[in-house]
């Protein structure tokens, strides 16, 4: 069985409000974490059959890269592991949110 890995972009800055209007649309709960790694605090869910969703600030590195270089212009990230469609399309429906990469493997 493949497994997609799926990554939005939201060109606010405002993660607060992406992962209230994610868990709302989802019907989930996020709990939020902090991370060096991540740069900083960042929203959290895991669900069934290997579902995780990470929203994060797109902050610079410490040497001053973006954690997604390709994408300069959006301020907030949504990472779908092993993602469904149901969730997939679920997340379509939000305004400002916008598909930037779909990987399976």
């Amino acid at each position: 069985m493949s497994a997609r890995f799926v990554l939005y972009g939201i060109k606010g800055t405002d993660a607060d409000e992406v992962a209230h209007g994610v868990a709302d649309v989802l019907g989930i709960e996020f709990s939020l974490r902090n991370s060096s790694y991540k740069r900083g605090s960042y929203y959290f869910h895991r669900g069934a059959e290997r579902l995780s969703i990470s929203i994060e600030r797109h902050a610079h590195d410490d040497e001053g890269v973006l954690g997604e270089p390709q994408y300069p212009q959006y301020g907030v990230l949504v990472y779908v592991n092993y993602s469904v469609p149901e969730v997939e399309q679920k997340l379509s429906t939000l305004e400002q949110i916008e598909l930037l990469r779909t990987e399976t493997v």
